[in-house]
């Protein structure tokens, strides 16, 4: 799905063939803003859970110039992870909008449910943590 994802947008997946084989978990999310007020948010404020385990925070953008420091494509991975994932704090005026991936660490195949909390996201001056609860399905072999 995550290929589909960059093809979509004619960009290349830089997560394809990742160097040692390391996983990840990833959320594509789009936020639009029909109110009034302005929406401000902190990614990096996220949090995923695995059934009742303690919170996994998002991969910032900078841990992956580490995670790639041996790979010879490291600019034009950076270059697309950058583009393409959620790294600092927005703010989106009325209407407008903004999609962007999440990145955590891989969960593990064997968990029947995660839950990801976008946490302290401000509604003008009201806040709230948004809850979404996904079950975790195995990947269908062709």
């Amino acid at each position: 799905m995550l290929n589909n994802y960059y093809m979509e947008r004619n960009l290349i997946n830089p997560f394809a063939d990742f160097p040692g084989d390391k996983k990840f978990t990833v959320f594509a999310v789009r936020f639009l803003n029909n109110s009034k007020d302005k929406i401000t948010y902190n990614p990096m404020m996220s949090a995923m859970f695995e059934g009742n385990e303690k919170p996994i925070r998002p991969i910032d953008v900078t841990d992956f110039y580490m995670l790639l420091s041996e790979d010879p494509n490291v600019e034009a991975r950076m270059k697309m992870i950058k583009k393409t994932a959620y790294d600092v704090q927005f703010v989106l005026q009325s209407k407008e909008q903004k999609e962007a991936i999440l990145i955590f660490p891989a969960i593990d195949l064997s968990t029947k449910n995660v839950t990801l909390i976008l946490k302290d996201m401000y509604f003008g001056f009201k806040w709230a943590n948004l809850p979404f609860a996904f079950d975790v399905m195995k990947k269908k072999e062709n």
